[in-house]
């Protein structure tokens, strides 16, 4: 249940980047938060969710992503 709970915040960043210039300083906080939580999740939907909070993060700045990596 929790998971679910969670996929409300995924959505929520995501809102932030499309929404709100100078995120960029805190992709490598949110990229590595989705990467624990994908290792943890247990609910399909969710690890879905964690992914395309992955891909939005690719759209909002490609090079700060792949630096996180």
């Amino acid at each position: 249940m929790d998971e679910i709970h969670s996929m409300c915040a995924v959505t929520l960043i995501m809102a932030l980047l499309e929404h709100i210039e100078g995120m960029d300083e805190h992709i490598h906080t949110i990229n590595q938060l989705y990467l624990k939580e994908i290792g943890d999740a247990e609910v399909q939907n969710y690890k879905n969710m964690l992914v395309q909070g992955i891909m939005m993060l690719f759209h909002y700045n490609l090079e700060a992503t792949f630096s996180s990596f």
